[in-house]
């Protein structure tokens, strides 16, 4: 039980989108208890509800109502077209976590920490990747957020960064470093892509990702500049002003 435990408190905690299936009725023979659970995220299962063809049809289940982002409640008979002849019947429980929006800060710099400050109690779940650890670390950033400590291309290449949820803000330190990420950002079209730097910044960077053979269509959903200098230049001017265009964009989502 604590190793499920566990395992669930450490799924929920790294922002990763998961379903937990739960037998949550038995009438009959059936091959689990009242009670049996099961985690089911993109491309794992933890755990199991008694194996066969009912739970091939709850992990496929489990794997629509994560996108859809809804709970589920569904009973099965437990015949042979299952693969299972116990004759008794099961009514499962489906339960989606962490399917909210997530904002994904690439950067831990002046603004980027900022911004974590200022989107503090919207219900926006808050990470941020970046390979230096001082950075990361920094008394400003706010506890809740989630930290991946990891170059950024690497992250975003990754199973966990799931781009249909994420809003992503480029903001690293280097020139180079924001580029790459665009480059590994791009053919996963996350939910909304954003690039903090100037005009001209934005300029050299649409002629560099358009000659590399990116489509207009995609290099133009990239927003960029990140929020309006009208409300100041300072770290959390531009952080609030940046919030204002994130929120609107969430709840214009809802």
């Amino acid at each position: 039980m604590s190793d499920w435990i566990n395992e669930l408190a450490t799924l929920h905690a790294s922002g990763e989108a998961f379903a937990l299936v739960s037998v949550i009725r038995v009438r009959g023979s059936a091959p689990r208890e009242r009670g049996a659970r099961m985690m089911v995220t993109t491309d794992r299962v933890v755990g199991t509800i008694g194996g066969g063809g009912l739970e091939h049809q709850a992990i496929e289940q489990a794997r629509t109502q994560l996108h859809s982002g809804e709970d589920l409640e569904l009973s099965a008979e437990l015949t042979p077209a299952h693969d299972q002849i116990c004759g008794g019947a099961v009514d499962l429980l489906i339960e989606i976590f962490n399917s909210g929006p997530r904002l994904i800060l690439f950067g831990a710099g002046h603004v980027a920490r900022a911004l974590t400050q200022v989107m503090q109690g919207t219900g926006v779940r808050i990470e941020c990747v970046d390979a230096r650890e001082d950075q990361l670390q920094h008394p400003e950033m706010p506890a809740s957020v989630i930290r991946h400590l990891e170059h950024g291309p690497d992250f975003a290449g990754s199973a966990r960064f799931q781009p249909a949820r994420s809003i992503v803000c480029v903001m690293t330190h280097s020139h180079e470093l924001d580029l790459d990420l665009l480059r590994t950002l791009l053919p996963q079209a996350p939910a909304w892509l954003g690039l903090m730097g100037s005009k001209t910044k934005w300029h050299n960077f649409r002629r560099s990702l358009l000659a590399e053979g990116f489509s207009e269509p995609q290099v133009d959903g990239i927003h960029c500049p990140l929020g309006s200098r009208k409300l100041g230049k300072l770290p959390r001017e531009i952080a609030i002003s940046i919030a204002t265009d994130l929120l609107e964009r969430i709840h214009a989502g809802e």
